[in-house]
């Protein structure tokens, strides 16, 4: 028996893996994070929000922007990141 994930939950921990081993200060764009992570880029649109609200990413417009997370990876638990989804 072994721990079950939602498919957005599954969704929300590959994109924060995928911003999370990004350079710190680098952004992370949606269709980038789609395409690295196979995840339909509707579905990104969706959860990124989540997890800006839930304080794991924090989001900027314009040139430079895209998503960066917030919290450092030592901070980071695997619960806030399914809570967030």
């Amino acid at each position: 028996m072994g721990l079950k994930l939602t498919r957005g939950s599954d969704y929300a921990i590959r994109a924060m893996i995928h911003i999370a081993s990004l350079p710190d200060g680098r952004p992370a764009m949606r269709r980038d994070i789609a395409r690295m992570q196979k995840i339909p880029l509707d579905f990104v649109a969706k959860i990124l929000p989540s997890l800006v609200r839930a304080g794991l990413l924090k989001s900027s417009r314009g040139t430079g922007g895209g998503f960066r997370k917030e919290l450092r990876h030592a901070e980071m638990r695997m619960g806030q990141r399914r809570a967030a989804a």
